[in-house]
């Protein structure tokens, strides 16, 4: 009889310690968790865009995306307020947050200037997926893409802003993200 209680409180204190929301101070540490997982912002997100049910913000250094009903209108600057809760899942191989707790998507009294992240097109990967970078290349009309040596961005005109005009070089701030049914990256203009 005592191993079994025993057994039942050592199973309690594990589900005690598993349920509630994991805090993280970055994004860099939220995109490293388990799919399903609550986590808990302790830092103040910026926001980038606003997209429908679409939330791109920024910790400064690496992006993410919110998905699900978006409590109220964001402009590009806002600060959220740290205490974000929400679950992290993964689409189309990046990491999205879903679900986001009600009350807890809180815009902040102050904004932030946000410059975008200059990188070399030959860093374009997986984990600048959601960044707002600065890209260089070679922009082909025809295609729409931004071409440096191998690699290739298709840029897509998300939020109606101005795109290069006409085929050269071309600088471009955008957000990065992924397209899985084309295996291609894409920058939404910015």
């Amino acid at each position: 009889m005592r191993k079994r209680i025993t057994l039942v409180v050592c199973g309690l204190l594990f589900l005690l310690q598993f349920s509630g929301a994991v805090n993280v101070s970055s994004i860099a540490e939220y995109a490293e968790l388990a799919d399903d997982t609550e986590v808990t912002f302790d830092c103040r997100l910026a926001v980038l865009a606003q997209k429908g049910m679409k939330l791109f913000v920024s910790d400064g250094q690496r992006g993410a995306v919110i998905y699900g009903r978006i409590e109220g209108t964001f402009e590009f600057g806002d600060l959220l307020e740290a205490g974000l809760t929400a679950k992290k899942t993964t689409y189309d191989y990046a990491p999205e947050l879903v679900q986001p707790k009600a009350g807890t998507l809180k815009k902040a009294n102050s904004t932030v200037n946000i410059k975008p992240v200059r990188i070399a097109m030959s860093e374009v990967g997986m984990d600048k997926v959601y960044c707002y970078t600065r890209l260089i290349g070679h922009f082909d009309a025809t295609s729409n893409m931004l071409i440096s040596g191998s690699k290739k961005v298709f840029l897509y005109n998300t939020f109606n802003k101005e795109m290069p005009s006409g085929t050269g070089k071309a600088t471009v701030d955008g957000i990065l993200v992924y397209y899985k049914k084309k295996d291609l990256m894409e920058l939404y203009v910015m």
